[in-house]
């Protein structure tokens, strides 16, 4: 790992996560040790004494260099694991048939700098060709990787609006886990409603954990998503329950050995 995301990592840790952690248990106490489910209403509201939600928060002018300290962080976390492309069967699993040259073979809803995208294209050159979308806020596509002209950059904010129509594959990483139930059923609704039914694929890559016996890391993140956004890691039965709901079918849910995040494939 480079300096530049090293630094990055540690400023966002000691910045802004340690100092959420370090007023979780005042938090907890205060609301009779109630899992937080509220974005608005979580420790890092109290610790930091805003009303906003994390993400609004950290986008606003102000906080412009710990939002930059932010996704160093998710960027230099991608070190920490193997890419999805390197150990799932793309090809197998989501290429197969036609591929609809009109529309976009794939878009990266929340896509963050384009790592993913850039993963995906390195593995499968023969893709080139064919059109992709990264998805995210203004100022996160303006620092994105070098990606090749076949690939689009559209802001979007998930909430309110639809990714672009009919792609044959949705990848999201890392997003659900980021927000309760309520807030990832919003989300899902715009996905699935630019889906096309018979064709489109949504993958879904987060972890998975078990109900008992769950390893460290995961385990780790699953409080961090707690503490931080008033969310969670879930278990495969938390995923049934919320893919079923927004009106999916999982055909799939995969997972290297290790610690590695899970990939959860659905169609409407």
């Amino acid at each position: 790992m480079n300096d530049r995301l090293t630094q990055g990592m540690i400023k966002f840790i000691y910045d802004t996560a340690m100092r959420i952690m370090a007023i979780t248990p005042e938090y907890f106490k205060e609301t009779s040790f109630k899992n937080p489910a509220d974005p608005l209403h979580g420790p890092f509201q109290k610790a930091f004494n805003v009303d906003a939600a994390v993400f609004p928060w950290l986008t606003r002018p102000e906080n412009k260099e710990r939002w930059d300290d932010a996704n160093t962080f998710f960027e230099g976390d991608r070190g920490s694991r193997p890419s999805w492309v390197k150990w799932f069967p793309v090809k197998e699993k989501l290429l197969g048939g036609s591929i609809d040259a009109n529309v976009p073979l794939l878009v990266d809803v929340a896509g963050g700098r384009g790592h993913d995208l850039k993963e995906f294209l390195d593995e499968f050159p023969d893709m080139a060709g064919e059109k992709f979308v990264l998805h995210d806020q203004q100022g996160v596509l303006d620092s994105a990787v070098e990606l090749p002209s076949t690939v689009e950059k559209r802001k979007i904010d998930f909430f309110t609006d639809k990714p672009v129509e009919g792609a044959k594959i949705y990848f999201m990483k890392f997003i659900m886990h980021d927000w309760a139930d309520p807030e990832c059923l919003r989300i899902l609704k715009n996905v699935t409603s630019s889906m096309k039914k018979g064709y489109s694929k949504l993958v879904v890559t987060d972890f998975i954990l078990p109900n008992t016996g769950c390893t460290q890391l995961p385990a780790t993140w699953d409080l961090m998503m707690l503490t931080i956004l008033s969310a969670m890691e879930r278990t495969e039965s938390q995923w049934r329950e919320l893919l079923g709901t927004a009106g999916l079918t999982i055909e799939g849910m995969y997972q290297p050995p290790g610690d590695g995040q899970g990939v959860i494939v659905t169609s409407l």
